[in-house]
């Protein structure tokens, strides 16, 4: 029989519980079921669970306090506006919530914002995650972005983490993102290049020495000619 998925009893709090104290718990649990921290075999599971959970109570906390009106007698006075294709919903929609989004991830600590990123199932939150991470400009955001790359199957949220990689200005960012530039997926490598163009100022030449000692042979040779064309490191 499958156990009932009860958001209140994963983040161990009342159901009458405040915003701060459910935030508390949150937090706690976050630390303490990390996979990197926790040992135990379900720790994974158990740290999606609790991220899961926190979105859930969040998003239901927030809809407790929306206004009940519409808007709708301002839309009879301007008179009916022509309706949009379900495609223009959907991108608008999606715009709205990466920006909305992305604004309340800004200001979460960075332990929360990993957290976010590694344990959300929702793919938007994981996009949006993975630039804040970005922005964080941080050793701490670039380690937890390249953990996940290989294991990462939406390709969506590749393209983000390479795009965070890119706009951290860590070095050790090249690390992760050189063997992409081999890549069989045209828009995943491109995606990189121009990551590593954007590291460019921060990739020294024992950077660039340690990846083509380490690299397969074929991804070598793509690297130093991609990294001729962004660098310019060598003679044309």
């Amino acid at each position: 029989m499958t156990a009932i998925f009860d958001p209140y009893l994963i983040l161990q709090v009342r159901r009458n519980a405040t915003r701060e104290e459910i935030k508390r718990s949150y937090r706690r649990l976050v630390v303490r079921c990390h996979p990197d921290v926790c040992s135990e075999p379900d720790a994974a599971d158990r740290f999606r669970r609790v991220v899961a959970a926190y979105e859930m109570i969040d998003e239901e906390k927030k809809s407790t306090v929306r206004p009940a009106h519409t808007g709708r007698h301002f839309q009879a006075a301007a008179g009916p506006r022509p309706a949009p294709s379900a495609q223009q919903a959907q991108q608008s929609a999606r715009k709205r919530f990466s920006m909305k989004l992305g604004r309340k991830l800004d200001h979460l600590s960075i332990q929360e914002l990993i957290a976010r990123f590694e344990g959300s199932y929702n793919r938007y939150v994981r996009i949006a995650a993975a630039q804040a991470l970005g922005r964080r400009r941080c050793l701490a955001a670039v380690l937890a972005l390249s953990r996940n790359v290989a294991s990462c199957t939406d390709k969506e949220v590749l393209l983000a983490i390479i795009g965070a990689l890119g706009e951290s200005r860590i070095p050790r960012a090249a690390y992760t993102l050189a063997p992409l530039l081999g890549h069989r997926d045209l828009d995943v490598a491109s995606a990189a290049e121009q990551a590593i163009y954007a590291l460019k100022t921060e990739v020294t030449v024992p950077i660039l020495e340690r990846l083509l000692r380490t690299e397969p042979l074929i991804i070598r040779a793509r690297m130093v000619r991609t990294l001729r064309r962004i660098l310019r490191f060598a003679a044309a």
